[in-house]
């Protein structure tokens, strides 16, 4: 498979200072581009705002279609398998080098790790708190803290914008 280099982080997806790793992956024959990101089961990140260790991991469910996610729901996944990251990727926006999108007018993503077999399709981003380092079920604090769904809908917000998942903008 291909090996992939964090070159950048996303501030702002949860305390200040906790970075989501991601990178930039440059098709020069297709002139395509994409960013990832990185979802990380291996290793938390230690957040001093609450005292825990906090890890970016994907929020599964069971089908995808192109409108719909099927339950069950996974909204944390510690305990991977291998590997025990995954990278999600999204698409620009036609014309655009500033704003990249998880479009959930498309078929979900599906992972690549072993676990979670049933659960195929990333639908989401959990930030999951641990108490130690290592992102495993054995060390979780609770439940997931909080999530980005890349849900279906109109945004009351944005109301031209239906059916969109997941934006990624630079302002």
């Amino acid at each position: 498979g291909n090996e992939y280099t964090n070159q950048i982080g996303f501030d702002g997806f949860y305390d200040e200072g906790i970075i989501l790793d991601a990178c930039v992956d440059i098709n020069y024959t297709a002139k395509t581009y994409r960013i990832g990101l990185f979802l990380d089961g291996r290793k938390a990140q230690w957040d001093p705002a609450i005292k825990k260790f906090v890890a970016f991991l994907p929020e599964l469910c069971t089908t995808s279609s192109a409108g719909a996610f099927g339950s069950p729901w996974k909204f944390e996944a510690p305990d991977m398998g291998t590997p025990d990251y995954e990278w999600l990727w999204f698409e620009p926006e036609a014309g655009s080098f500033s704003k990249f999108v998880y479009s959930c007018q498309k078929v979900a993503q599906k992972h690549t790790f072993s676990g979670y077999a049933s659960t195929p399709y990333i639908c989401g981003i959990s930030v999951v708190k641990f108490d130690k380092e290592e992102a495993t079920a054995a060390n979780q604090s609770g439940s997931y803290d909080t999530i980005y769904q890349f849900n279906y809908g109109k945004d009351n917000n944005e109301p031209d914008i239906v059916n969109v998942g997941i934006i990624l903008e630079k302002k």
